[in-house]
């Protein structure tokens, strides 16, 4: 009798991915350590996935969905910031994923989904004209993951990132502050 497909095995090999992204960082995330820990074979993980690049997609995907679930569209920009930052603490090995999509989205001149709530929060609550509030996005954007980066290099849980993570914070509210109206 022929084996009958598993409808979860897309979900399986995700989360056998993300397993290994958590545990042992990107390096380890290969179509054999994923087929392995999914219980399946290569071949498989080639059906589901085209290539390699593709499973980091849905990685990231997954990453910045959960992330997004974090954010509140009203959160003020400093907020937001530190959620991402504690997202970044807890998930240490997604911060390259997320800073190669985001540099995608920004030379395709695409909008993330965080981006855009960014920026029209900016506009909604400091009234920041369209203009404005693209700028400021974009240098916030790169402040938030160069900071997150930096956190992630130094030790997230080191006194040196605390205080990154504090400066970065405190900037933030004082050039938000700047622009209210």
């Amino acid at each position: 009798m022929p084996r009958k497909p598993n409808p979860n095995l897309e979900r399986t090999i995700i989360d056998a991915a993300l397993r290994l992204l958590q545990e042992k960082g990107i390096e380890a995330v290969t179509m054999r350590e994923v087929a392995r820990a999914a219980g399946t074979t290569t071949p498989t993980i080639y059906e589901r996935f085209k290539d390699r690049d593709h499973l980091i997609d849905a990685l990231t995907d997954f990453h910045r969905d959960r992330l997004l679930e974090t954010l509140d569209p009203d959160d003020a920009l400093e907020r937001s910031a530190s959620k991402f930052f504690t997202y970044c603490r807890d998930n240490p090995n997604i911060i390259d994923l997320l800073l190669k999509r985001i540099a995608g989205n920004l030379k395709a001149k695409k909008r993330g989904p965080m981006y855009e709530m960014v920026r029209i929060n900016l506009m909604k609550q400091n009234g920041l004209d369209p203009r404005e509030a693209e700028h400021v996005t974009m240098a916030t954007s790169s402040m938030i993951f160069g900071t997150a980066m930096l956190m992630n290099q130094l030790g997230c849980s080191s006194t040196v990132a605390a205080d990154l993570e504090r400066s970065t914070l405190r900037l933030m509210r004082r050039l938000v502050v700047s622009y209210k109206k």
